[in-house]
């Protein structure tokens, strides 16, 4: 009886809302109906439409994020008309022009370029909306605060509890990192089903404003991301531009966080919040202050050459100097021909720097010896846990940027760097070529 009344309440609810759209009495069939949010297909003249009624007032916040995109020209599905409590739009599936996202299409380069001039739109207009009107706008990045790691703590415990700790001591370094951080209209969410494609591939666009809120463009490249190789991280890299991929360590450190509070508050603990966890446990990299364990590098060799350790650095948190590896480059005939180091983590400072560095002596250049050094050091690289890596170098630096490409690397652009980066205060580097390594590729 409690289930019949409460889809017969939605009815009422759906049939009065479409008299206030000015279609009393049109035909309608309910979708579905979850979270507090009704969708419903509705039949007016014979032109299937998209009804979605939004029964708490948390959620109608998408009704004004809707007009927001419009008035700043960034594409939405077409909405003919908003009452205080829904939204009367196109029906995608009887769309001429656009079609519901598909899971391949997250791997297809006419989609990644079609979304990411979306992002690139939402973002580059969002900027001056948020300076004057981001006050109390939803930030994901409100989830990450003192009182939210000691709820993890207590909630999580066990072998969470380290990490937690190490966190909440960075707090104000990561607050005043994360205050800093350039901020703009966020999607703040991302999946296929939330993905219109034109059915030309020429434009592509996400729907549902929910969580679209003020953000850092890095929440929404990481989410985004995510589903994509190194290749098609690249590609959307190459096609969006200007990403500033220095703040990607504070975003990894800080979103494992982030979810598990969601999760934790929602009292839900599905395979994105396990994997979070793990992402939790596993962070840090060295710059916990506890020692790390090196490992075994006997099986760092090819035919052509090896790599004999020369010594480890522990690393030092203070100066934000993570864990390396020191190595010589041995050719076949037993002969050192170069050196390279490791180094193990992400830090801002590693964007710039990188975590490779390499150096072949002159007469044994133009053998590719830097290249095959740096694949090995990649399968050490992921033996400690990490799933990509940067190998920067100067613009100019012709056969250095030869070898990153030959190891696999995929520019993903020149940055400039810091005034106060050891490599332009001691160096007199003004600019660097990064180079993007994905080592779930390898």
């Amino acid at each position: 009886m409690r289930v019949f009344a409460m889809v017969h309440t939605v009815y009422s609810l759906t049939a009065n809302e479409l008299s206030a759209h000015g279609l009393p009495g049109a035909r309608f069939q309910l979708i579905r109906e979850k979270d507090g949010v009704v969708l419903a297909r509705v039949f007016a003249e014979g032109v299937p439409l998209i009804l979605k009624l939004f029964l708490d007032e948390p959620s109608r916040r998408e009704i004004a994020n809707y007009r927001v995109l419009r008035v700043l020209g960034v594409p939405t599905l077409r909405v003919f008309g908003q009452t205080s409590r829904s939204i009367l739009m196109e029906d995608i599936e009887a769309s001429p022009a656009l079609r519901l996202g598909r899971e391949e299409d997250l791997h297809d380069p006419d989609v990644i370029r079609s979304l990411a001039k979306w992002y690139r739109l939402l973002h580059g207009r969002g900027e001056e909306y948020v300076r004057a009107h981001g006050a109390g706008m939803y930030d994901e990045w409100d989830l990450f605060t003192e009182e939210s790691v000691d709820l993890l703590m207590n909630a999580l415990g066990g072998e969470c509890r380290k990490p937690l700790e190490r966190l909440k001591n960075r707090f104000p370094e990561l607050r005043a990192r994360m205050d800093a951080a350039p901020k703009t209209l966020c999607y703040n969410d991302f999946y296929y089903t939330n993905m219109a494609v034109s059915k030309d591939k020429s434009e592509a666009l996400m729907f549902d404003y929910n969580y679209l809120g003020k953000g850092c463009p890095i929440n929404d490249f990481t989410n985004v991301t995510y589903w994509f190789t190194g290749d098609e991280t690249a590609l959307f890299l190459s096609e969006y531009g200007g990403m500033d991929m220095s703040l990607l360590e504070l975003q990894e450190t800080i979103s494992p966080v982030i979810d598990l509070v969601s999760a934790v508050k929602r009292g839900i603990f599905p395979d994105w919040a396990e994997e979070a966890k793990q992402r939790l446990i596993a962070d840090g990299f060295g710059e916990s202050g506890e020692p790390i364990v090196f490992l075994e590098t006997n099986d760092l060799k090819t035919d052509e050459i090896s790599l004999r350790l020369d010594h480890t650095f522990e690393g030092d948190p203070v100066r934000k100097w993570v864990p390396a590896y020191y190595f010589d480059i041995i050719a076949a005939g037993g002969e050192k021909v170069g050196f390279c180091d490791l180094r193990i983590g992400h830090s801002e400072g590693l964007y710039y720097g990188g975590n490779i560095g390499y150096a072949v002596d002159e007469p044994f250049r133009g053998n590719h010896y830097a290249a095959k050094a740096c694949r090995l050091l990649m399968k050490l690289a992921k033996k400690h846990g990490m799933e990509y890596l940067y190998i920067t170098c100067r613009p100019d630096n012709i056969p250095s940027r030869k070898t990153c490409e030959a190891a696999g690397g995929k520019l993903i652009g020149i940055a400039e760097l810091p005034k106060d980066h050891d490599l332009r205060v001691n160096e007199g580097h003004t600019h660097e070529c990064v180079y993007y390594f994905d080592l779930n590729d390898r």
